[in-house]
């Protein structure tokens, strides 16, 4: 990614609402963001470019195996906008170094989506929105762009249109190539609106091919030598919160023997000196350990180096993976990938994956301590479960993959 095209947050949603209501700091900011894009080396790409719009970064969960795709192609340059705020190469789930341009779109008024469009000509455009800048999509029809919205569920308009039977409501949805819906309920909404000549309803969304990298030659003596023997494993990751973390160390301090694999995104004296702490039982740090250490009495080895959670998902029987205090979330999909049941806090209902899991079955909310110990304690005593599972975790994988294939494979036969 070009960290130089990456802006300050907004201020305010750059929604389609009038000009008359625009504050004078947002126009300016706004400006500003026009001014950038336009001076950007955008114009020297000599790729047709795709242009990919989301309004939170959350929705980067579905869009990001398809544009990966695309830029696996190698012909095409990839411009990322966003119109709630503008994220840091943080915010973004997992690799995103197959995003060229990433920028702040100027509000939805008509000066501004006419000098966009012109800009950056896109051969496509790809929105991931629950609200529809109805400027951006008129000069997109008016042009012959094909665009295409990929929405998680549709089953009420955006709060911003709630007039269900609203023209502009439906003239917006109507002005997309195509839309992908992910549940069969969306597909029978847009049905009643008249638009069901141009939807495709899958109940698995797009997800990253991570299958391979689960199931590849990774091994780390350390970790196995601190498994050895044991039939069940406990695996913590996204602790980095306090009400996390006392999720996860009151499981842990409540069942000593249960053998427990922590790994919290911050790696820093301080947060290691808490997690620590907060637990009762034998706890030592992964920088701790050599090929002489004697696990016999270690019940929690806490992993203190970074990117390496994705592989050792594969030692786990269960994971919790965060959400207890906030929605922000990390490697929300890699326990899923290696078959693992996971459970997630109260805020992850925010996401667009978790939910899919919890409706699955594959994963469950854990309100409490109490909640946490008693879906890890019913995992334990019922392999049954832990295998039927197993198997709706691998299933869902399977096709969330094949999901983003069809969807990039239909999007670039307007290529």
């Amino acid at each position: 990614m070009r960290d130089n095209n990456i802006l300050k947050n907004d201020k305010i949603n750059s929604d389609p609402i009038p000009l008359i209501n625009l504050l004078p700091d947002y126009i300016q900011e706004k400006n500003k963001t026009s001014e950038h894009i336009s001076n950007s080396d955008l114009s020297e790409s000599s790729k047709p470019i795709i242009w990919a719009h989301i309004d939170s970064w959350g929705k980067v969960e579905i869009l990001q195996p398809i544009l990966k795709l695309f830029a696996k192609d190698g012909k095409y340059t990839i411009l990322m906008t966003f119109s709630s705020h503008l994220p840091t190469k943080h915010d973004i789930q997992g690799d995103c170094n197959y995003i060229d341009f990433l920028f702040s779109l100027p509000a939805d008024i008509d000066s501004n989506a006419k000098s966009f469009i012109s800009f950056t000509k896109p051969s496509a455009a790809i929105f991931a929105t629950s609200t529809y800048n109805s400027n951006y999509l008129y000069q997109l029809k008016k042009q012959n762009i094909p665009v295409f919205l990929l929405a998680t569920k549709i089953t009420t308009p955006s709060f911003l249109l709630k007039w269900n039977n609203s023209s502009l409501y439906k003239n917006a949805l109507k002005s997309f190539t195509h839309i992908f819906v992910f549940d069969n309920k969306s597909k029978a909404f847009l049905d009643k609106l008249g638009v069901d000549s141009n939807v495709t309803a899958s109940t698995h969304p797009p997800i990253d091919n991570i299958c391979p990298e689960s199931n590849g030659n990774y091994h780390n003596s350390i970790i196995e030598r601190f498994i050895a023997g044991e039939k069940f494993i406990f695996i913590g990751g996204n602790i980095d919160t306090g009400k996390d973390l006392e999720l996860v160390a009151h499981l842990a301090n409540t069942n000593h023997a249960l053998k427990c694999i922590l790994a919290p995104h911050t790696i820093s004296e301080e947060h290691l000196n808490r997690i620590k702490y907060e637990l009762s039982g034998c706890t030592l740090l992964y920088s701790e350990c050599d090929e002489n250490t004697n696990f016999k009495d270690v019940q929690i080895l806490v992993i203190d180096f970074i990117d390496t959670i994705s592989h050792i998902y594969r030692y786990g029987s269960c994971a919790y993976i965060g959400g207890e205090f906030t929605p922000y979330l990390r490697n929300t999909i890699e326990a899923t990938a290696n078959g693992l049941p996971t459970a997630f806090g109260p805020q992850a209902r925010h996401r667009i994956l978790p939910e899919y899991l919890i409706d699955l079955g594959i994963s469950q909310i854990v309100k409490t301590p109490d909640d946490i110990c008693k879906w890890e304690k019913n995992l334990e005593s019922n392999q049954p479960l832990v295998h039927r599972i197993n198997s709706a975790s691998i299933q869902f994988m399977g096709k969330s993959v094949e999901t983003a294939y069809r969807i990039y494979s239909y999007i670039n036969g307007y290529l």
